[in-house]
């Protein structure tokens, strides 16, 4: 399983960065409950965090926008 950071269009209309997982063939079949916040422990610095935002920037630019419903469910972050 694979997953990356995507914008899904929700059915009221707006839009989320939420980290959606992809079955063995690459489709998307389902995303995080709650849209990404972006944190990390003080012992990863700033460095990890500015990596991370960067691959989600990314991932957001390089991949389509699905609707949220067209993708299987969702998951608890946690």
């Amino acid at each position: 399983m694979t997953w990356n950071y995507r914008i899904l269009q929700h059915p009221d209309g707006t839009f989320a960065l939420q980290e959606v997982y992809c079955d063995e063939s690459g489709r998307p079949d389902r995303y995080t409950e709650q849209p990404v916040s972006f944190a990390v422990d003080a012992d990863e610095g700033t460095d990890c965090l500015v990596a991370a935002l960067e691959l989600a920037l990314c991932n957001a630019k390089q991949r389509p926008v699905p609707e949220a419903s067209s993708i299987g469910g969702n998951e608890s972050q946690g």
